[in-house]
């Protein structure tokens, strides 16, 4: 039975040197502790049987080869030249179902050292198709491609005022967005084996200033805005 993707392996294979390659040869001695917090992630408290989790992450990986973003989005970035999605390989480090923070529909967990696993939430099993999954597969992929970006804005954030920091990560998050968005309006998300769905996105906003004014993405700013509160208030 295949297991999940690991995400590391595929990192590696495409040549993409993490902080968290260095770290471990410049502290080896240190690697059991980082494979046990690798654990703790893969193994959170979820409700979905094991069965059951592979299988639904199975659908999604072999529906979303399906969609021209899978093709080229290996292309488009330097790192990840000639390298297609499909390349990717199951092992232990996963893309699953389970808790998400702040009840996010899905999630690209990382620590200090690179990314850990894409998580999709469970609570969401029966409200969204395959199609709607795969749509939320690629942004994470966006963000994980994003990672070392994302990662230095968040520890930067001194650096930056409350709403140059928000807007900074939302840029990124767009630009994996319009992908999206453009394979959906080309039907390529359309399927006789799925109920069709709306986009996850609202297909009228195709800019950036529409995108981050917009009402729908104000808790989701909220939520990085809550982040620069807690990083920069003095503590006692």
């Amino acid at each position: 039975m295949a297991e999940n993707n690991n995400i590391f392996e595929f990192a590696n294979k495409i040549g993409y040197n993490s902080p968290f390659d260095n770290w471990i040869e410049e502290n080896s001695k240190n690697r059991k502790n980082i494979d046990i917090k690798r654990a703790e992630y893969a193994n959170q408290k979820r409700t979905l049987d094991y069965n059951q989790n592979i299988d639904l992450v199975n659908k999604i990986i072999e529906f979303s080869k399906k969609i021209d973003i899978w093709q080229t989005i290996g292309t488009e970035f330097k790192h990840w030249k000639n390298i297609g999605f499909s390349d990717i390989k199951f092992s232990k480090y996963k893309i699953e179902f389970g808790e998400t923070k702040d009840n996010m529909r899905s999630e690209m967990v990382s620590d200090d050292f690179g990314p850990l696993n894409i998580i999709f939430n469970e609570k969401f099993v029966d409200k969204y198709t395959i199609p709607s999954f795969s749509q939320m597969l690629f942004l994470e992929l966006g963000n994980l491609k994003n990672w070392k970006q994302l990662n230095k804005i968040f520890e930067d954030v001194k650096k930056y005022k409350r709403e140059d920091f928000i807007k900074a990560i939302e840029t990124l998050e767009f630009d994996v967005r319009l992908e999206i968005l453009k394979a959906y309006i080309k039907g390529q998300f359309d399927s006789s084996l799925y109920a069709k769905q709306e986009c996850i996105f609202n297909t009228k906003i195709i800019n950036f200033e529409d995108y981050y004014n917009s009402p729908e993405l104000s808790e989701h700013k909220e939520n990085y805005g809550k982040v620069w509160d807690e990083e920069t208030t003095i503590k006692k």
